[in-house]
């Protein structure tokens, strides 16, 4: 069995009460420990704590962790992750994601490309991912499956790899993504197929304000390899109204893939090229 973060819900409708430990503190007097408590006192001691403190595996009861520190949800523990308005998963060993997240608001992760499943997670606002050696295709039918109703998103992919010509028929859409953010290392080999992020934006079909940040090798200035635009099939980007592309090199692939984007998007108001490469924030978009 894989190592999970999830949670999902029990048929009891009673709160479970574990027996009570036998130890005894200096005073003589029983030690409780957070997990001896009832679910229902569990639930409502966490719902009086500040988010961000509920997700730290400081505070969780050493049943919720695992080996390496990361924490799991038991599935009597279900009330809690459903209050969860900020979850952050930093260099975690497991192998999914998954729990009711109805008023999750925030969520941010770090690792590698992993399976995410944010059930009932329509108030979330924003989302930052940090992938590990993703495939651009794979990271995004993670985000489509597990976060469909984000609404500002930041992708950072490091090492990953292009396919060419993925999803561009992809039935999945984000519902309400308006704010997208792409901050992309591009390796040696695959200057000539940044045209295909298009691909992407198709997925995003109510997208207002569009970030691409690229970094990468040296010779993707004045780059001349990779498919004209006119081999992608147009997608009519009709909300889109600020681009700003930085690390700009003028590979054909960066000219083609914004002059793709310009002329399919007839709201577009302003549209900024910097030559400058990003440098790593710990900021979601504004």
């Amino acid at each position: 069995m894989g190592n999970y973060l999830t949670s999902a819900s029990t048929p009891e409708k009673h709160a479970r009460v574990k027996p009570a430990t036998r130890s005894t503190n200096d005073r003589g007097r029983p030690s409780i420990k957070l997990q001896d408590l009832p679910e229902d006192v569990l639930s409502t001691i966490l719902s009086k704590l500040p988010a961000e403190e509920v997700v730290r595996t400081s505070v969780l009861s050493g049943e919720w962790r695992t080996g390496d520190g990361c924490g799991q949800l038991a599935p009597n523990y279900v009330s809690m992750a459903s209050m969860m308005r900020y979850l952050q998963v930093i260099c975690c060993r497991i192998t999914k994601i998954e729990f009711l997240a109805a008023k999750l608001s925030t969520f941010v992760y770090d690792g590698f490309c992993i399976p995410f499943a944010l059930h009932h997670a329509s108030k979330l606002e924003n989302a930052k991912i940090s992938f590990i050696g993703a495939i651009l295709q794979h990271a995004a039918e993670s985000l489509l499956n597990g976060l469909p109703n984000v609404q500002n998103l930041t992708l950072q992919l490091a090492l990953q790899r292009l396919e060419t010509r993925w999803m561009l028929n992809c039935p999945r859409m984000f519902s309400q993504l308006r704010h997208v953010q792409l901050m992309l290392i591009i390796p040696y080999g695959d200057t000539d197929k940044i045209l295909y992020l298009v691909s992407f934006l198709r997925a995003v079909p109510l997208i207002e304000k569009l970030e691409v940040h690229f970094h990468g090798i040296p010779t993707l200035w004045f780059a001349n390899d990779g498919p004209l635009r006119q081999e992608i099939p147009s997608c009519e980007y009709t909300h889109l109204n600020n681009i700003h592309v930085m690390g700009f090199r003028a590979a054909r692939g960066q000219v083609e893939f914004l002059l793709h984007v310009l002329e399919n998007a007839p709201a577009v108001q302003v549209v900024t090229l910097d030559t400058g490469i990003f440098v790593k924030k710990d900021h979601l978009p504004q």
